[in-house]
């Protein structure tokens, strides 16, 4: 478009030039002949009188002979030695044609020549000379007619000025209509970026194929890619959970075989085989949150999510009396609902286990700019809380700090990883309760 534009531009003004280049020729060749049509008038009213001088009436009838300012005269001037006298327009009065002499500027075979001289007031003026024999006594006078070719450029200026106003305003109406071309013309490529961020954000499956019909095939592929992509996560889904089902039988049977043992090679086997389901669980979890965070968004609600589990809390620990302090935003997950589940269950459960009296859970958007497409979820106790030392040891599998918990001591290691998958962070420091203190960054919903 901006090449058509630009093309469009040049054409215009080489047409304007070569337009106003010919008007000008065609007007000084019109003034020519206006001018040889006026000598043949003038030729036929000029006479030679019984005594040998000119004689007639003014032949040209045309007003701008008779002002001197005009620019326009004429005259008849004897050359032969048989004739004398000297017939001029009015406009001339007494003033002289400068005229260049034979030697400079030849007649032709036909006693014809034309040529530019400047005026008295600066005007350039046209000058036709013919020599002319007037009766058979071969008497013989020159007539010369000289005409304002300032007019004929005048006229040209007036035109060039008309052809310039048109070819501008022709000019940006194609720009205008250009524009206006490009800008509905995309439209249907903004609908499809619309519709792909939707997509994206989860908001909708598909691209709306009610479209133009040039961009309707760019519409169906991509719908086309995204069901083929769909395949390939469902897929890959079946075949976790075929591999998961695979491993959880032998599994077990391990430790239903393990309750029958006793000792402290059996609570080693247990302990270990308990690991290994963990550890199995944990990549899958990885794996699954790979492939869905590179296909389709989910949207889950992260204050419903914190209610049932604190629900679940109650339920599990009712000896405990724990209190529950929720603050939490009206805030979307841009994930599915069981990850969110496990990074927040994992770091409930675990406030839970080591707290005294009290929980705090709240959730806000991140306020810092770089960060306004995450939201932070914030889980405190007052239990014994660790140092900064043990903060370190935390988030490295197997490790437990007290063998009265339960547990394989995989829950940290699990939700950092859970958490660094969909791009976030795990903070862990001490609480002004006296525990743990742990901030979530997580990716939201973008509106």
């Amino acid at each position: 478009m901006i090449l058509s534009t630009l093309w469009v531009v040049i054409s215009l003004l080489s047409i304007s030039a070569v337009s106003i280049l010919f008007y000008k020729r065609s007007t000084e060749q019109s003034l020519e002949r206006i001018l040889s049509a006026q000598l043949y008038s003038l030729i036929a009213t000029v006479t030679v009188s019984p005594e040998g001088t000119l004689k007639g009436e003014a032949g040209i009838d045309d007003i701008r002979y008779s002002d001197s300012t005009t620019g326009w005269y004429w005259e008849v001037v004897a050359i032969s030695h048989n004739l004398k006298g000297r017939l001029t327009s009015p406009s001339l009065e007494r003033g002289e044609i400068f005229t260049p002499s034979d030697v400079d500027i030849p007649f032709d075979n036909n006693f014809f020549r034309s040529y530019r001289i400047k005026g008295n007031n600066g005007q350039k003026l046209q000058v036709i000379e013919s020599d002319v024999v007037l009766d058979n006594k071969n008497h013989i006078a020159r007539f010369r007619l000289v005409g304002n070719i300032d007019e004929a450029h005048a006229q040209v200026k007036e035109f060039k000025r008309t052809l310039q106003i048109f070819l501008w305003s022709f000019g940006i109406g194609s720009v205008l209509v250009n524009i206006a071309i490009i800008f509905f013309s995309f439209q249907p490529l903004k609908l499809i970026r619309r519709a792909l961020n939707d997509i994206r954000e989860g908001k909708v499956h598909y691209v709306n194929t009610d479209l133009v019909s040039e961009v309707m095939p760019l519409a169906q592929e991509m719908n086309a890619l995204i069901n083929n992509n769909q395949r390939i996560i469902e897929r890959f889904r079946t075949q976790v959970g075929n591999l998961a089902h695979s491993l959880k039988t032998p599994l077990s049977v391990i430790m239903n075989e393990t309750d029958k043992m006793c000792g402290e090679q059996a609570f080693l086997l247990r302990e270990q085989t308990q690991i290994m389901q963990a550890q199995i669980n944990h990549y899958l979890q990885r794996a699954r949150i790979a492939a869905q965070c590179d296909s389709i968004v989910y949207h889950t609600s992260v204050r419903s999510v914190v209610d049932r589990l604190v629900r679940v809390m109650k339920k599990l620990n009712p000896e405990k009396q724990i209190q529950f302090i929720m603050d939490v935003d009206d805030i979307v997950f841009s994930g599915e609902k069981e990850d969110l589940e496990e990074i927040i269950g994992n770091l409930i459960e675990n406030a839970t286990q080591w707290s005294r009296a009290k929980v705090l859970i709240s959730c806000c958007l991140e306020e810092n700019i770089e960060e306004t497409e995450y939201f932070s979820i914030f889980v405190e106790d007052d239990g014994p809380g660790l140092t900064e030392d043990k903060i370190d040891e935390a988030l490295k599998r197997g490790r437990r700090f007290s063998k009265s918990k339960s547990g394989t001591g995989l829950g940290l290691a699990i939700v950092s990883d859970m958490i660094n998958e969909y791009g976030g962070k795990l903070f862990l420091s001490r609480s002004d309760l006296g525990g743990l203190y742990a901030k979530v960054l997580l990716p939201k919903v973008r509106e």
